[in-house]
């Protein structure tokens, strides 16, 4: 298992042309990998770039043979492929078609954060009232996916979005909010794998003073805080597809507005 989530590493995120050790040779025949050479998301060399489908074969075999802790470690590849393109600002795409070169997206990257609690109003706001409710749409389909479609049917709106977030360092550690690597929310995982909101969390930790903590202001049992994350960008796809990541015109720029809940398991 850790030999096979090894060749999974090795082929997403790096040049896997060339000669083979015996051993690698035999775990890419045994799953059929034979084929498979450079291709991944080697961002830091040339035009490398992520293979969706590839992960997804990897996602599934680890799924279907009971390989938990491999498509845990495969989540961590996934993870590391995001932070490499934030990074660096850019990420590559496969080509078009076969024999032409890959191409380049640019991430344009936003670290700002802003922490929002009553103590920021004036006392009109608090007792402001709503002047009009927006419309309530259900959707089977999840928040992220939700943001790709409006984004098909309103091009040039700027969309904003809730998250909760369930996943904290103990405060003693900073009490930071999880990295995608750390949390166990799917919820959160799919979130920071798949936007910059990574960056502007770290913002606001940096903003925190006086011993306070993401954790403290977003769970405070009494007027928590929020945090405002403007310019998160989303530029991966799902899970179900082999997290590609989007070309620069279907990616989706975002407000978006974080909150802390108080419990992770709450009482029913």
């Amino acid at each position: 298992e850790e030999q096979l989530l090894a060749e999974a590493r090795r082929l997403l995120l790096f040049e896997a042309s060339g000669p083979l050790e015996p051993h690698r040779a035999a775990v890419r025949t045994e799953h059929g990998l034979e084929g498979r050479s450079r291709n991944a998301c080697s961002l830091l060399a040339g035009n490398g770039y992520w293979d969706p489908d590839l992960c997804l074969s990897f996602r599934n075999l680890f799924l279907e043979t009971g390989r938990f802790a491999a498509a845990a470690g495969l989540q961590a590849v996934v993870a590391e492929a995001t932070s490499t393109a934030l990074q660096e600002g850019a990420y590559g795409l496969p080509p078009v078609h076969a024999g032409a070169e890959p191409m380049k997206a640019h991430l344009d990257v936003f670290s700002g954060a802003l922490w929002i609690g009553l103590e920021s109003m004036t006392g009109s706001e608090k007792n402001a009232d709503p002047c009009q409710v927006p419309p309530l749409i259900c959707s089977p389909l999840g928040p992220l996916e939700v943001l790709l479609k409006l984004k098909t049917v309103f091009p040039c709106h700027f969309l904003n979005l809730s998250f909760e977030a369930t996943d904290f360092q103990d405060d003693k550690q900073g009490g930071a909010v999880h990295s995608a690597r750390e949390a166990r929310s799917v919820a959160q995982q799919d979130m920071l794998l798949r936007t910059s909101l990574g960056n502007n969390l770290n913002a606001a930790t940096r903003l925190c003073n006086d011993g306070k903590t993401p954790r403290g202001l977003l769970q405070a049992a009494s007027d928590p805080f929020l945090l405002q994350a403007p310019k998160v960008v989303l530029f991966r796809g799902p899970a179900e597809e082999g997290y590609p990541f989007l070309p620069e015109n279907e990616q989706v720029l975002i407000n978006v507005l974080v909150t802390g809940r108080p419990n992770v398991r709450p009482m029913l």
